[in-house]
Parts: structure tokens; C-alpha cells; sequence
């Protein structure tokens, strides 16, 4: 009957001049009892280990004919003694206090529909790539096979205990012994202890962007502070693919025109525009330097592209200092100044790139209209958010009882 998996020794070394580790032809162990592989298996990986205490130093004149073959034997797979000069030896004596070693089990055949035939689970080694995290897990998985297909463990199976700090936890399970002493992972190290600490700052942080973008998704924009849009956030956003809402909107520019390439008032007047919408709504957050999600020349570009357009247009070396100075116009020529304090904004980098992040707080005691002034008349609109764009509100009337249900709500 074929064994449903096998065992793989493989020894590994750092090649110094190709700067990669290498990998020598993994020695194979088969056996209708695995268990039988496995413990050939453990056998040549306890020599191994054996061989390299014992000679601190390989020198090759000094090891016995039969020291000399176990040397071989542990190296190079399917070659003898007699086929390898003196340089070939002791280059294999050179490596030998360099090379890791990894037992591996290897499945042969697939798990129900897991397509897993072939897959290694190293489930011991030193001086490898692996940690004992991952020979914990493939321990685990080990053991559940051979439960699995009922296969005899001859007395090899222990109960260990291994403090996991993904998990943030001790877990017992029932696995296979190796030469590891399990009792000493049961609880926590230094490593761990600061491991642990790193994860938590990392859950409270991401608890904390959680918490702030859910204000935007249910239109509290009262509670937040501009301290709060960060770097951060605003990454937490477009991780999160959030697109425009009632509460959240961008634009590609304060003023830059992308058909014209130059300036444009009407480019400032949209900004102002979606800034009253929040004013006159339940506020908002208005990313500038954000493309148009809906254009489809993105290519599957980035969203974020940042606001050196803008920048481009300032002949200072302040930049932005004039961007600001750009903005501030902005909301006088089209809002009026007596409307700043619900509005602030600044700077954010994302990606690399600037963006301009503005906060609008909603303005309840009265309407805010956007005002344009025309050949000596300035005419007044208003404007108001529904669901994720901005609609203008035409008549005193309807805009009356607008404000009213507002008020009432």
C-alpha cells in the first residue's frame, strides 16, 4: 500500500558569492509506515547534528575512510567517496558548519478538494529559514494526518504546549515528538513580549482608523478633528476602497485645468461648490489630489496622484504656502471668510504624494450660498449633498423649507 506522504531531508547553505541560499537534492525516506520514513528521517538529521559537535573543524586529512563517507553521504546524494577529488571534499568540509538542515513531510496525494499534493511542511530543522511558529503549525498538520488517514504512530505522540503570539495565547495539541522541547515556548519571551506590544499599537490603531472612517459612512463629521486626518487615514480609505459618499468626496485640483493645462476659475469654484454642499448638509471631507475613480484613462493607476499640478502653476519656492494662500482665496472670493471656522484643512502625505485633506463641519444656524460675482452682480446659489454628489437647490422656497426640515430633523 503507497504511503498517502513521505519524508524529505534537505540540506541548505549561504553561497557567499551568488548572495542566495542554495539548496542541495533533499534525501528521501519512503515507507508504507511513515512512520518508519520519519524516524530513518530523524536518524540521519541526529548524525548530522552529531558529526558537525564532534569535528569543531573538519579537516579532511585527519577523518577516518569511514568519517570520510558519512561526510559524502550527508552532502551530495547518489555520489560515493572515490568519485570526488580533494578540492571537492574540502569544499564540502568548508560548508558543513554552514548548512542547515530541514526535515520535511511531503504530501502525496490531495485532501478532499484541497488541491495540497506535493506540499512540504517542515516540521524540524536548524540553521534554516523557518521559525518555530511554522514547524509548530506543519507539527499540528502532522499529526492531523495521521489521524486522518489512521495511520500508526507508535508511541510518538505527546501532548505540547507553545505560547503563539499571533494568537496572543498558549495552545495545546497532541503532536508528534522531535528533539524540541516544546516547555520552553510554553510561555512568552522578551521577543514575543515586544512582539505582542508592536501587534497591540498595531489592532489599536487600526481599530482607531476603523472607528473614524465609519464617522464619514454614517455622516458624523461633528466628532472628528482635522488632528485626526492623518497619513493613516487617509491610506485607511483607499485600503478600504471607500468610494464618495453623502460625507466624502475628492478632486484632481484646487486650480489646475486638465483640458486647458493653465488655471481655472471654474476649477476653484467646484471646490467651493462641494465645501457649501457640506456646509449646508452634515459636513464633510474633500480630498484634493484624488483622481476621478470614474475615469477610465487610470489604467488601474493608483487614485492618488497628489497635487503637483497645482504646484506646478506656483512660480515661488514655497509651494505650499501658495497652495494655501490659493485655497484661502478661494473660500472668500466664492463662501465668505465668516464661514472659516467650520472649515479646516491641511496637508497630507500618501503614497509619496501631497494631498490637500479639508474638513467641513456642517453650518446649522443659517444657509451658506456660493456666491459668484458677474459683471458687478453677485448671484447666490445653494447647494446641499444627497447621497454622494452635489445638487443645487434653486427658489427662496424651496430652500426656506429645506433649512426647516433641517432644523426639525
Amino acid at each position: 500500500m503507497k504511503a498517502p506522504f513521505h519524508y524529505e531531508v534537505e540540506f541548505t547553505y549561504w553561497n557567499k558569492d551568488e548572495q542566495t541560499i542554495n539548496s542541495l537534492e533533499p534525501k528521501v525516506f519512503i515507507n508504507e509506515q511513515p512512520i518508519n520514513a520519519r524516524n530513518k528521517a530523524f536518524e540521519l538529521f541526529n548524525d548530522y547534528e552529531n558529526f558537525v559537535a564532534t569535528h569543531n573543524s573538519i579537516n579532511i586529512n585527519e577523518l577516518s575512510k569511514n568519517e570520510k563517507i558519512r561526510l559524502v553521504e550527508f552532502s551530495i546524494d547518489g555520489k560515493n567517496l572515490d568519485t570526488l577529488t580533494k578540492d571537492e571534499l574540502n569544499q564540502i568540509a568548508t560548508l558543513m558548519h554552514r548548512m542547515g538542515i530541514v526535515v520535511y513531510l511531503v504530501l502525496d496525494v490531495d485532501i478532499d478538494e484541497d488541491d495540497i499534493k506535493g506540499k512540504r511542511f517542515p516540521i524540524h530543522g536548524i540553521l534554516t529559514r523557518f521559525d518555530r511558529f511554522e514547524y509548530w503549525e506543519s507539527l499540528y498538520w502532522e499529526n492531523c494526518f495521521y489521524d486522518i488517514f489512521k495511520l500508526n504512530k507508535n508511541g510518538k505522540e505527546v501532548e505540547a504546549t507553545f505560547y503563539h503570539p499571533d494568537d496572543v495565547e498558549i495552545q495545546t495539541e497532541m503532536i508528534l515528538k522531535t528533539p524540541i522541547n516544546w516547555d520552553d515556548y510554553a510561555e512568552p519571551n522578551a521577543e514575543d513580549l515586544e512582539y505582542i506590544e508592536l501587534l497591540n499599537k498595531r489592532i489599536t490603531e487600526r481599530d482607531k482608523l476603523t472607528e473614524l472612517t465609519s464617522k464619514i459612512l454614517d455622516k458624523e463629521i461633528g466628532d472628528l478633528s482635522v488632528k485626526d486626518i492623518t497619513s493613516s487615514f487617509v491610506q485607511h480609505i483607499f485600503d478600504n476602497n471607500l468610494s464618495e459618499t453623502e460625507a466624502l468626496e475628492f478632486k484632481s485640483s484646487l486650480l489646475y485645468n486638465f483640458k486647458t493645462g493653465r488655471a481655472g476659475i471654474s476649477i476653484k469654484q467646484k471646490i467651493a461648490r462641494s465645501i457649501c454642499s457640506f456646509l449646508n448638509t452634515n459636513g464633510g471631507l474633500l480630498l484634493i489630489g484624488i483622481r476621478d475613480p470614474s475615469d477610465t484613462t487610470n489604467d488601474g493607476n493608483s487614485l492618488i496622484q497628489g497635487i503637483d499640478f497645482d504646484f506646478s502653476l506656483c512660480e515661488k519656492s514655497d509651494k505650499m504656502d501658495w497652495f494655501e494662500r490659493q485655497f484661502a482665496d478661494t473660500i472668500e472670493q466664492f463662501i465668505g471668510n465668516e464661514f472659516i471656522t467650520h472649515i479646516k484643512s491641511k496637508f497630507v502625505e500618501v503614497e509619496g504624494k501631497n494631498i490637500y485633506a479639508v474638513l467641513v463641519k456642517p453650518h446649522y444656524e443659517n444657509g451658506v450660498f456660493l456666491l459668484e460675482n458677474k459683471d458687478g452682480k453677485t448671484s447666490k446659489y445653494f447647494f446641499i449633498r444627497s447621497m454622494p454628489s452635489t445638487r443645487e437647490i434653486r427658489g427662496a422656497e424651496s430652500i426656506e423649507k429645506y433649512l426647516r426640515n433641517r432644523e426639525s430633523k
